[in-house]
């Protein structure tokens, strides 16, 4: 499958509260919503077979110079290969639970994060391409699993009063489940660029 589907840009965003544990550790709780796209890509092969009928096929002249002609059916063959490419949408509310830890660096703080996310709601939207390159639709296909787990490394910045811009980079897995049984798990390492509202 993975030669077929590729993960694409993600758009997150969490509200919650947070709470210093203790010397540096920290743990948030709050709602957590996603839309994350995949690309689909494949190609279709079509085969279209057409008959005309009664086509002349030849034409000469006998050795008494009389005109000969010659009619027939004639088949033919055409195959047409199109390119398909599809980017359907996972949509995911949840309730996330992370903790981690913060280091001094300059005038920012150094993040670190553990974070679990459990699916209130989900939804899958547009069509894919299946491991035959048919179109299917995804929500027909596939469903949403009931987790996703998460590791982070960001930098924070105050950027005006208490709004603080956040830099970093996250691990996210995620799976899709099947009607027959089997999962589809998805590892995305991605670039993140947000905004960070402290109530202090």
């Amino acid at each position: 499958m993975g030669q077929i589907e590729q993960p694409s840009p993600a758009l997150l965003g969490r509200i919650g509260l947070g709470r210093e544990l203790g010397h540096r550790y920290f743990v948030q709780l709050g709602l957590s919503g996603s839309k994350t796209y995949e690309q689909h890509s494949g190609s279709r092969m079509d085969t279209v077979k057409t008959i005309q009928e009664n086509v002349l096929i030849s034409s000469y002249r006998d050795h008494e110079g009389s005109l000969v002609e010659e009619y027939g059916n004639v088949e033919s063959t055409v195959i047409k290969r199109t390119q398909m490419t599809r980017n359907p949408a996972q949509n995911q509310l949840g309730l996330y639970l992370g903790i981690g830890r913060y280091y001094a660096l300059g005038k920012g703080l150094v993040r670190l994060e553990a974070g679990y996310t459990h699916k209130i709601w989900g939804k899958l939207d547009g069509k894919a391409i299946d491991e035959h390159q048919r179109e299917v639709n995804m929500s027909q296909r596939y469903r949403l699993g009931s987790s996703n787990w998460s590791a982070g490394l960001g930098y924070s910045q105050a950027l005006w009063q208490k709004l603080w811009l956040d830099l970093g980079c996250e691990y996210n897995r995620s799976s899709l489940l099947t009607p027959v049984g089997y999962s589809r798990v998805s590892h995305v390492l991605s670039g993140q660029v947000g905004l960070r509202w402290m109530l202090r």
